[in-house]
């Protein structure tokens, strides 16, 4: 009897864990992580944390500390953020407005292993689902990390700062060896298709 008491006091407090967990928003998820520091700073300064903690769903590609430094490297991304309104369409090109867990994306891709998604700021996203299982945004962004969960949606930690309309953000020196990865995301030499402004 005992055995079975102290079980059902376990399954209890498992279940008001979760629930509390579950009452979290996605900003209280990315604030969460010492990684995406730079990202919760970028958000607050834009006034984003009220919209963000609203009812949803989102679903989050959140860019590591590392993803912020290393895009502003890119002239590019320095151009598009030296706004509010510039930096407030690179953060909402982040956003998605539904809940996408990792297991959704897969069955969105299907036998193709290719999905476009639209954000809140209104490009789209390309979400390739490799053989192994990995993810890839717009060619060459990595998900690290998925299925952070939270009340209102869900956050994946991504590698690298993408740009709307335009793959992700090649630091000048990667740009400038003519070997950027991501068939010329990097605008910052004027040779863009114009739609990534």
């Amino acid at each position: 009897m005992k055995k079975l008491t102290t079980l059902l006091v376990f399954a209890l407090v498992s279940v008001m864990s979760l629930a509390v967990a579950q009452e979290d928003t996605v900003v209280d998820v990315v604030s969460g992580q010492d990684n995406l520091s730079l990202l919760t700073f970028a958000v607050t300064e834009m006034d984003l944390v009220e919209t963000l903690s609203g009812e949803g769903p989102f679903t989050v590609f959140a860019p590591t500390n590392d993803a912020f430094v290393g895009a502003f490297d890119s002239v590019s991304f320095i151009n598009q953020v030296i706004t509010e309104e510039g930096l407030t369409n690179v953060l909402t090109y982040h956003v998605v407005p539904q809940r996408l867990l990792a297991a959704d994306i897969v069955d969105a891709a299907g036998d193709d292993g290719m999905v476009m998604v639209e954000t809140v700021q209104g490009d789209m996203i390309q979400v390739m689902v490799n053989e192994d299982g990995s993810v890839v945004l717009n060619g060459d962004t990595n998900v690290t990390q998925t299925d952070l969960e939270a009340g209102n949606g869900v956050v994946h930690i991504i590698d690298a700062v993408l740009a709307p309309g335009a793959g992700d953000f090649v630091p000048a020196e990667d740009a400038s060896d003519g070997g950027s990865s991501d068939g010329g995301s990097d605008s910052s030499d004027g040779s863009s298709d114009g739609n990534s402004q």
